[in-house]
């Protein structure tokens, strides 16, 4: 049987229980591992071979991407009729040990790695020819690529601000769920060694998934081609463009280690500078190494000469920026340790607390700890108020102003002073009484917050009932005059 009667045969024989499928999903040649449809990217490019045999258990419907080792086609589980991603070795590849070894290695890799955040991998088989396969989750959405290029595209805009702020920590977040499951890999001992947006996919339901794990490696463990010297090429190349050869992964986001052809030395450090410049994507909108010869990208890359990310947007966070730098340094030991401390940053970040990439200066540290404590607002306010009025009581003030305007001014301040002690009164008592409370249910600062904001605000409520009483009794007293 023919590989294109195979294909036939098998879009024959669909029964009425099939999922609805799309037509024609595929996606570009240089996504080589890919387990997700991505809308945006149909018609990219095409597969145009059916696989050579279909499985008992797994049913072939059509072809769904290639890459330079392997293939996916999207199938039909028969057992739990469901639409699954099934991946095998390509038959130009399959005679040849050593791609035949990288190609289980990965399978194997895969399957180890049970997290929310990584395509669980279903089984794995061999057709009657002995070519290797391996069933795993196909999920239709879009990658981070492609919503962090939406993201950018709509900044000229008439979205508001508010509207912009969102996005991007919805992006954000997002960023956090690929962290995850690269932490929980390198806990196993997996590095990835190919983060890069197109490697992010997201899902219709909030799913974020680190794919294409094509390229992981345990820790320590060489390839067999880990002593050859990385190739310098004029080729043009694409950003997207996954190398694979004697220099893995993908030249724009790769670690200096990485694009040196050290792969018997890489670490955890070297996934955490690829999500580093994972982060600058998403702030800029764009890779931070670009062009289109290999040579002199990897040249940028071993030496760290890419713009910082507010040189291309001023509107970057400093926080988010001194994040990305530190993530992407030049040398491995100053990079963050783990990558769930990257994400602990950005999480302290967007909860508008100290980073640990950057050291805040006075100015932002005193705004940050009042946006954080607003209730001592009223009492700066308060001190304000208090000083203003002694500012005006003093000799030179008063020899500047005439008599009957002194006059008036005093009484106002009279009256003022009077309202600010009582207000501040309240104020003390409240977070005293807030104290005393604090001790006995614990959390002390919180519970003196709390009772100041109260005290502040009882003592301001009575100043006002005060100033009503005070104000009719003024209107009767006036009244009963004129008559």
């Amino acid at each position: 049987m023919t590989r294109d009667q195979a294909t036939r045969d098998s879009a024959n024989t669909s029964d009425s229980r099939q999922p609805d499928l799309h037509e024609a999903e595929t996606i570009a040649p240089s996504d080589p591992n890919a387990t997700v449809y991505d809308s945006t990217r149909a018609g990219e490019g095409s597969v145009s071979n059916a696989p050579g045999y279909d499985t008992s258990r797994f049913r072939m419907v059509r072809p769904h991407a290639r890459g330079g080792l392997g293939e996916v086609f999207l199938a039909i589980d028969c057992e739990l009729n469901r639409e699954v991603a099934l991946k095998e070795i390509q038959v130009r590849h399959a005679d040849e040990p050593v791609n035949r070894a990288r190609f289980l290695l990965e399978a194997e890799v895969t399957g180890r790695l049970e997290h929310p955040g990584i395509v669980p991998v279903y089984g794995l088989g061999h057709y009657p020819d002995g070519r290797p396969y391996y069933a795993m989750r196909f999920i239709r959405g879009e990658s981070l690529k492609s919503a962090i290029g939406r993201f950018h595209a709509n900044k000229g805009t008439d979205r508001g601000r508010g509207e912009r702020e969102l996005e991007l920590r919805r992006l954000l977040g997002q960023f956090l769920e690929v962290c995850n499951p690269i932490a929980y890999a390198h806990s196993r001992g997996i590095l990835h060694r190919d983060i890069k947006p197109e490697n992010v996919m997201l899902g219709p339901f909030g799913e974020v998934l680190v794919v294409d794990w094509g390229l992981a490696r345990q820790v320590g463990q060489a390839d067999r081609d880990d002593n050859r010297q990385p190739v310098v090429s004029s080729t043009p190349i694409g950003t997207g463009f996954t190398l694979d050869g004697s220099l893995l992964g993908t030249p724009q986001f790769m670690s200096p280690e990485q694009a040196q052809g050290k792969l018997a030395d890489l670490g955890p450090a070297s996934d955490i500078y690829s999500l580093g410049a994972t982060l600058y994507c998403l702030l800029t909108g764009r890779s931070p190494f670009e062009g289109s010869d290999l040579a002199t990208i990897l040249a940028r890359v071993v030496t760290g000469e890419f713009p910082a990310p507010r040189r291309l947007v001023r509107s970057i966070p400093k926080g988010l920026e001194a994040i990305c730098l530190k993530a992407m340094n030049l040398r491995p030991e100053h990079r963050y340790a783990t990558a769930r401390a990257l994400a602990d940053d950005v999480e302290r970040w967007m909860a508008d607390e100290p980073v640990s990439a950057r050291r805040d200066s006075l100015p932002t540290t005193v705004v940050r700890w009042l946006r954080h404590r607003p209730m001592f607002l009223p009492w700066i306010a308060i001190f304000a108020i208090i000083d203003f009025a002694v500012v005006v009581d003093s000799p030179t003030v008063q020899a500047l102003l005439g008599q009957q305007v002194a006059v008036l001014k005093l009484s106002l301040k009279n009256l003022l002073l009077i309202t600010v002690c009582f207000v501040q009164i309240q104020t003390l008592i409240g977070a005293a009484f807030g104290a005393l409370v604090g001790l006995f249910r614990g959390g002390v600062m919180p519970a003196v917050e709390r009772g100041a904001g109260r005290g502040f605000l009882i003592g301001f409520v009575l100043v006002a009932i005060f100033a009503a009483i005070g104000g009719v009794l003024l209107l009767s007293t006036l009244w009963l005059g004129f008559r």
